[in-house]
């Protein structure tokens, strides 16, 4: 553990030196020499008498006094390595020849696999920047099946952090066709779920529950915008091909011990699930509109993670995320009779599924009614019908205005034509009086 403390150190002070040769020569000339001096810095803070740190202070020697100013990063690092393995495996050696109680010490085998695997780990860490994420994958199973005590681990970190950020890219996993060339898992799960409704429900509501009321129009066209991708694009028609299934459980396989591999999970189902009523040509863009809907609020809460999937004791049944999910239910299979099978047999849905029927009896919820996602609530005006009050109010008011204007002018040239009743004179105007 000091090893890899004191190369990570030198790391850094390679990395932010630009003239460590230069300085280099100039100290030497002085009689001062870099690598005594971080041979004492090592030594205060490590002490001294440890063969292995006195191994990563020779090579850090022999770096400083090769290394010039146009040496990379990746040269260095690899001269390092490669001095610490040999002073190691020569020291190990030695102490293995002096020991005669042990007639065949374990530990030469060990340096000698050391060494071997601290090559092919260089050498594999060297080539990640330009391999495909086919060669991403099998260097993370080379880098697994190497034991924990040869690997460093903060390169061991390095290579599984690059793993579960990757694209997924589907060709780097498995044979694909033409058309999907270049597809990754991200872009099939982009034809389900939008990010934003996502985000919304995991902030602004409660486990089941679909509360996006506010606004309604806005979060209403961006699942509709799946909709029509789900229903139309050519994208969801190869994603529903026999042979895409083993694809993504292959592709998901990778990133089990990654933050996005439950995301990632429920994704694979949610296709399968999408598949199966796209076989239906019957079924609506209202059907598909609240399954999606539905899906998004169960991913919403297993990506929250900091809610517990345990119903409280004291809570009330009829406001329970089983009660919530159940009117969602109650729309989804409203809007597909012919799936409510599908939907039941939905493993994500599981937990709830089986007290539905106990739900709509206890909670005096309508089975033949959808009240829950992606419909208006009684009594509330969204964006468009706003919209449509404001603009008839506003027609209403200029016609009132034009009106009575009509109604002041008719009257006052009325007026001017009167007839005047005897005993009366009409008064002269300017032209009568000159």
């Amino acid at each position: 553990m000091k090893t890899v403390l004191s190369l990570a150190i030198v790391f850094v002070i390679l990395t932010s030196t630009c003239v460590a040769g230069e300085r280099l020569k100039r100290d030497e000339a002085t009689g001062n020499s870099f690598g005594d001096m971080f041979n004492k810095f090592m030594a205060a803070m490590f002490g001294t008498g440890n063969k292995n740190d006195d191994a990563a202070i020779d090579a850090i020697k022999n770096i400083t006094a090769d290394n010039g100013t146009n040496a990379t990063n990746d040269t260095v690092i690899q001269k390092i390595f490669n001095d610490v393995t040999d002073s190691l495996t020569s020291e190990t050696v030695n102490d293995a020849t002096d020991d005669t109680s042990s007639p065949s010490s374990p530990s030469s085998s060990s340096s000698g696999s050391f060494t071997s695997e601290s090559s092919s780990t260089l050498s594999s860490t060297s080539s990640t920047k330009s391999t495909s994420r086919s060669g991403d994958s099998s260097m993370m199973s080379s880098d697994s099946s190497a034991s924990s005590t040869t690997s460093p681990n903060w390169i061991t970190t390095i290579v599984e952090d690059t793993r579960c950020f990757s694209e997924a890219v589907l060709q780097n996993f498995c044979s694909v066709g033409a058309d999907l060339v270049d597809v990754s898992f991200w872009d099939l799960y982009s034809v389900l779920f939008s990010d934003t409704v996502i985000d919304a429900l995991m902030i602004g509501c409660t486990r089941g529950s679909w509360c996006l009321q506010d606004r309604f129009d806005y979060w209403e066209a961006l699942v509709v915008e799946r909709v029509d991708m789900v229903m139309n694009s050519e994208i969801a028609a190869d994603m529903c091909r026999p042979e895409i299934r083993p694809c993504l459980d292959t592709v998901i396989e990778n990133f089990r011990d990654c933050d996005a591999f439950l995301q990632m999970e429920y994704t694979v189902d949610a296709l399968q699930l999408i598949c199966d009523l796209k076989q239906n040509p019957s079924l609506t863009s209202e059907c598909y509109k609240h399954a999606l809907a539905a899906l998004h609020v169960t991913l919403a809460d297993i990506m929250r993670r900091n809610e517990s999937s345990l119903q409280n004791a004291k809570e009330d049944i009829c406001k329970s995320p089983e009660e919530h999910m159940t009117r969602g239910l109650i729309c989804v299979t409203n809007s597909c009779p012919s799936e409510i099978q599908a939907f039941n047999g939905f493993g994500p849905w599981s937990w709830f599924t089986s007290v539905v029927d106990d739900l709509i009896d206890r909670c005096d919820l309508d089975p033949n009614k959808c009240l829950a996602l992606l419909t208006p609530q009684a009594g509330r005006l969204y964006e468009g019908e706003l919209g449509t009050l404001v603009g008839v109010s506003v027609v209403t008011m200029v016609t009132a205005v034009v009106l009575a204007i009509a109604v002041c002018t008719c009257y006052k040239r009325h007026r001017r034509n009167a007839v005047i009743k005897d005993g009366y004179q009409q008064l002269l105007n300017d032209v009568d009086e000159s």
